[in-house]
C-alpha cells in the first residue's frame, strides 16, 4: 500500500531522482511504485517502458491489456514481440497507437499483413525475419512506408542456400531516406553486402552477423572480402534478444560496439582492411547506464 512522504526537495529535483532511479534499476520499479501517488504517477510508465511480448503467458501481456492506448502511446518505446496468433492479435488491439515507438524486434516470420498494421508506426530500429522468397518480398516491400524512418536495419534469413537473390533484387535499400546502419545475417550478407556498401554511401557500418557459434564461418568470411570500406564490419553476435534489451534499457548493443570498430579503423588503431570484430565476452548482467 502506498504511503505519503513529505517533499523536501523541489518536485522537478524530486522526480528526476525517482525516474533516474527507475532507469538505471529497473528492478526497483515495482518498489518505487509504493512510495507514494505521485512517485507511482512519474514510475509507471518506465514499466512499459520495454516491452517483451513473446508468447501469452508473459506478465507484461496481460498489464498490456488492462491500460488505456493514451498510457502506452506515452510510455512504450522499445517493443520485441513474436508473430504468435494471440500476440499478433493483442498488437493490433492495443499497441497501434504507440507512434512513439524507437526499435521494434518482430520474432518470426514475416506475413504480409504486418504492412498494413505496423505502418502506422514510425520505428527508428526495426529486426525482422525475411522470408526465403527474398527476391520478391524486397522488391515489394522495401518501399513501403515503415521503412521511411528506419535508421538501424536488422534483416535475418535462416537458411544457408543460395536462394538466386541479387543486389538488383534490393536495390530499394539505396532510396530508404534515413538508413544509416545495416545489418544482415550470413544468407544475406553472403549475397548483398558488398553491393550494399557502395549503393548507401551514407551507411555509418554495415554488419554482417554470424551466430555466436560459427566465429570461425565468420572470420573466413571475412578474410574473403574483396572490396576495401572501413565501413564492413563482420561479427558473430551472441544473443539477438538480450543484445536489444540491453540497448532498449540503456546498455550498448552490436550496433554501437561495430560503431566503436569503425571508428577504431578510422583512427588507424586497426587496418582499414580488418573486418571481423572478436567478440570474446559475454552480454553484460550488472546494471545498465541511463540511457
Amino acid at each position: 500500500m502506498a504511503f505519503a512522504v513529505c517533499p523536501l526537495l523541489p518536485r522537478e529535483l524530486e522526480r528526476e531522482i525517482f525516474e533516474t532511479a527507475a532507469m538505471r534499476h529497473p528492478k526497483l520499479i515495482p518498489t518505487l511504485l509504493q512510495v507514494c501517488h505521485r512517485v507511482h504517477a512519474w514510475v509507471e510508465p518506465l514499466l512499459y517502458r520495454v516491452l517483451l511480448l513473446e508468447n501469452f503467458s508473459d506478465p507484461q501481456v496481460s498489464a498490456v491489456e488492462h491500460k488505456s492506448p493514451s498510457f502506452l502511446h506515452n510510455s512504450v518505446r522499445h517493443l520485441f514481440f513474436s508473430t504468435d496468433a494471440s500476440i499478433w492479435e493483442l498488437i493490433q488491439e492495443r499497441l497501434l497507437g504507440c507512434t512513439r515507438i524507437i526499435s521494434l524486434f518482430i520474432l518470426g516470420p514475416w506475413k504480409p499483413e504486418f504492412l498494413l498494421v505496423l505502418e502506422k508506426l514510425r520505428p527508428q530500429k526495426l529486426y525482422l525475419s525475411v522470408p526465403l522468397s527474398t527476391s520478391e518480398w524486397a522488391q515489394s516491400t522495401l518501399n513501403q512506408s515503415l521503412f521511411l524512418s528506419i535508421t538501424h536495419l536488422e534483416l535475418f534469413r535462416g537458411d544457408e542456400y543460395d536462394n538466386g537473390t541479387t543486389w538488383e533484387d534490393w536495390a530499394q535499400l539505396a532510396t530508404l531516406p534515413s538508413l544509416t546502419h545495416l545489418c544482415l545475417s550470413k544468407p544475406l550478407a553472403r549475397d548483398i553486402l558488398s553491393p550494399s556498401i557502395i549503393a548507401c554511401p551514407r551507411l555509418v557500418v554495415a554488419i554482417g552477423s554470424f551466430g555466436d557459434l560459427d566465429q570461425t564461418s565468420a572470420r573466413e568470411f571475412a578474410q574473403g572480402l574483396t572490396i576495401s570500406d572501413p565501413r564492413l564490419v563482420i561479427m558473430a553476435i551472441l544473443i539477438y534478444k538480450e543484445d536489444w534489451e540491453i540497448s532498449a534499457q540503456g546498455g550498448d548493443d552490436f550496433w554501437s560496439r561495430a560503431e566503436g570498430f569503425v571508428a577504431r579503423k578510422r583512427r588507424g588503431e586497426i587496418e582499414n582492411s580488418c573486418y571481423f570484430l572478436q567478440e570474446s565476452t559475454p552480454l553484460p548482467t550488472t546494471t545498465l547506464p541511463l540511457a
